[in-house]
């Protein structure tokens, strides 16, 4: 009778033996993951190994690998890592449970931002297509995926991620910035890449090119901003996992001022002449004094973004009238267009002296 009630107890612990093993979820493997931000989605791979008693984390994509942290309790995981952002390192915690060949949850960026995750497991060949895209071998094309962008127009400076994908020699894509996405396309020979966007500027559609050249995981060059304007900007590959600098507070906006000296070179119809402005401005207001070929004026304008106006009033050689200037400012140059009351018009450019 006592042997039978220790077979019964021996039985019983071994029906009870495949439950907990399954109490404890294993995770070992490559999962493919989806990381929904509030910038736009983030796909890369997980891979997790069992060593003894520990599990390593390894995430990878087109911009390389980075170690993480994993732990799981049951059928929950936790996995943690950090990414460089605007100098810092943020956190980025994403929770969630595993359920058969699937897992989902919740993601904290440094609790300046929440979204959401899930992930299956990799097909076979998947381990084997993504060391292919992170290898040496795609440096010949490399500008697909992520790029952390600075962009210096005349205005201010320009922190936004760029996502890009290529076909050929065609080049799609887009910015993710404070106003949400825009599109972008262009083409892309070799290292050499050429793309272009619009957006709206004082209510019109403002045409932006930009040209550069791909050096393993960085780039670099000039912006033409409507014809208006030129600029220049760089751009890295973004770290994987990482937050669109949307995330963050707006940057600040750069004040142009164009207070001081200016030597101008006007070219009208009726001649060519090198004047000297002074000019103050306060906000948007403009005042400043004219010294050239019409004599000695005081000016009066404004200045709006890059956009300069401004007026004077001449009387000299027997004619007298209103002088109108209008043009762009471009750092420590400005150029645009001159008018002479109604006898001639022309173009200028100016230098601060």
């Amino acid at each position: 009778m006592k042997n039978a009630g220790l077979f019964a107890t021996s039985l019983a612990f071994l029906l009870l033996l495949p439950l907990f093993a399954a109490a404890q979820a294993d995770p070992a493997g490559e999962w493919e993951v989806t990381l929904n931000t509030p910038q736009g989605t983030r796909n890369f791979t997980a891979a997790f190994k069992q060593a003894g008693d520990k599990l390593s984390c390894l995430l990878k994509s087109q911009a390389g690998e980075m170690p993480c942290e994993v732990s799981i309790t049951g059928n929950q995981i936790k996995i943690t890592f950090k990414v460089s952002f605007q100098g810092n390192d943020l956190p980025i915690t994403m929770t969630g449970s595993l359920e058969g060949g699937a897992l989902k949850g919740d993601a904290d960026f440094g609790g300046l931002a929440q979204g959401d995750w899930s992930a299956k497991r990799a097909e076979a060949g998947v381990a084997a297509a993504t060391q292919a895209a992170i290898s040496p071998a795609r440096s010949a094309s490399g500008i697909e995926g992520d790029w952390d962008f600075v962009i210096h127009s005349p205005q201010r400076t320009h922190n936004v991620r760029a996502s890009f994908t290529r076909d050929g020699d065609k080049l799609k894509g887009f910015f993710t910035g404070p106003s949400g996405q825009l599109q972008l396309a262009g083409t892309m020979q070799g290292s050499d890449l050429k793309f272009s966007f619009t957006i709206k500027y004082e209510g019109n559609d403002l045409l932006i090119t930009m040209g550069g050249k791909l050096d393993g995981d960085a780039i670099k060059g000039d912006a033409d901003f409507g014809g208006m304007a030129q600029g220049d900007w760089s751009a890295k590959r973004a770290a994987a996992g990482s937050v669109a600098p949307a995330v963050a507070a707006q940057p600040q906006e750069s004040k142009v001022d164009v207070t001081g000296t200016w030597l101008f070179q006007v070219e009208t119809s009726m001649g060519s002449g090198t004047p000297t402005l002074t000019f103050k401005q306060e906000g948007e207001k403009l005042a400043g004094h004219y010294k050239g070929l019409l004599g000695e004026a005081d000016l009066s304008g404004t200045v709006k973004g890059n956009v300069i106006t401004f007026s004077f009033h001449f009387d000299a050689q027997g004619m007298q009238g209103t002088v109108t200037y209008t043009g762009t400012i471009d750092r420590d140059t400005m150029k645009g267009t001159a008018k002479l009351a109604d006898a001639a018009e022309g173009t200028f450019t100016a230098k601060r002296q």
